[in-house]
């Protein structure tokens, strides 16, 4: 009787479309968006011969199987003097990044804390192909990001809690 009393509450939950908080070693689809806030105010660039590295500290506020926020320090090698890239607009040359994320909030409704490796290519004019590896004490997995740079994307990819 408890058995089908569960049973008929998880069948509700769903129909009604609310979700079950995922339990310790599910592998879920994750997918959600996120938006980027970038701090000019740690903005330093390094001319390495034709280009320019580019260091800025930010953070991501994510929504969607991850829910929370996570502080960004990001490098990035961007193909253009560093002259012509302190004079435009964040995306306007094409470049290599590697952002370090420290990640804190919630993987499907459930507590959790990781580090994110997000690398990838920024397209002339802005546009973001990149991946985030995601690895913590509670969860680890692939995304994938199409976002713009400076504004934010979204993610999609599998999650494994731990």
């Amino acid at each position: 009787m408890r058995r089908a009393i569960s049973l008929l509450i998880v069948t509700s939950l769903l129909l009604l479309g609310l979700s079950v908080p995922a339990t310790a070693n599910d592998e879920l689809t994750a997918s959600g968006t996120f938006d980027t806030t970038l701090d000019f105010s740690t903005l330093t660039v390094t001319p390495v011969g034709k280009a320019c590295r580019l260091n800025v500290e930010g953070q991501l506020d994510f929504d969607g199987t991850l829910d929370g926020t996570a502080d960004a320090a990001t490098t990035a090698l961007i193909f253009a003097p560093c002259s012509d890239v302190q004079s435009t607009p964040p995306g306007t040359f094409a470049d290599v990044f590697r952002s370090r994320l420290e990640f804190q909030g919630t993987v499907a409704g459930t507590p959790a804390t990781a580090e994110i490796l997000w690398v990838g290519v920024t397209r002339a004019g802005g546009e973001i192909d990149a991946v985030m590896l995601v690895d913590g004490d509670d969860v680890r997995g692939r995304l994938h990001v199409d976002a713009i740079v400076g504004v934010g994307g979204s993610y999609q990819g599998t999650l494994k809690l731990d």
